[in-house]
């Protein structure tokens, strides 16, 4: 056998085998993208059109499979996400069944909080440092905000630059409670509403629970900070 001839064999043997001949007609490829795409758009439903960039990759051109008889089922791959690089199962069932796993991408973009200005860690956020701009947010892994009010009058934990966009990580409830604070303990039963003094033992933000004193008995029990200065303990 001539070099070249044997060369030639050689690579056809060792090219992968990406479908099987049909004797019957061939699937079109393009439907299968587009079953692909639709299924991607449709998980996605809720956002305005501008906001959504779905890419279907290319088929390979070799692939020859059975023309379906039956509407093409699409599912997401196992462990494939709806947004950023997935894969979209395209599956047959008639006359002849298939099963192809489609390659994609999903950008989805949302207007997200984000920094106004250079903020220092500790900031108490007002409106003004604050603003929502457009992103993609599969770069942002850690979560994003999408409301000025979910994060006016959180204290921030971290330096962020102008235009950083805020995550819910970033964040603190500012502290209503410190330390040696005297403050109200507030018990409530049956409409009846009793106040007395005490002594925060520690630090507390709206909703956390804190160690307080009782001043007038001297015992130690444990409340529930509901404003400024203010603990609801039991009764």
């Amino acid at each position: 056998m001539k070099p070249l001839a044997a060369a030639a064999l050689t690579a056809m043997l060792l090219l992968p085998a990406v479908g099987t001949a049909s004797a019957g007609p061939i699937q079109d490829l393009g439907a299968i993208r587009a079953a692909a795409g639709a299924f991607l758009r449709a998980r996605h439903s809720d956002v305005k059109p501008a906001d959504l960039r779905v890419h279907v990759d290319a088929l390979d051109p070799r692939l020859r499979l059975t023309r379906c008889s039956a509407p093409l089922h699409t599912f997401l791959s196992p462990g494939s996400r709806a947004v950023g690089n997935t894969t979209v199962g395209v599956r047959c069932a008639a006359p002849k069944p298939w099963t192809l796993y489609v390659p994609a991408r999903v950008v989805l973009y949302r207007k997200v909080l984000v920094a106004a200005r250079p903020l220092a860690r500790g900031t108490h956020l007002r409106k003004a440092d604050l603003r929502l701009a457009r992103r993609d947010v599969e770069q942002l892994p850690y979560g994003y905000l999408t409301s000025i009010r979910s994060a006016r009058g959180k204290l921030l934990l971290r330096l962020v630059p102008a235009g950083m966009a805020l995550s819910p990580q970033m964040l603190a409830s500012p502290a209503l409670v410190h330390r040696g604070q005297q403050v109200v303990l507030l018990a409530e039963t049956g409409g009846l509403q009793v106040r007395v003094s005490g002594l925060a033992l520690g630090d507390g933000a709206a909703g956390a629970a804190v160690k307080v004193r009782n001043l007038a008995s001297g015992r130690v029990i444990d409340g529930i900070v509901v404003r400024p200065g203010v603990v609801r303990v039991p009764m």
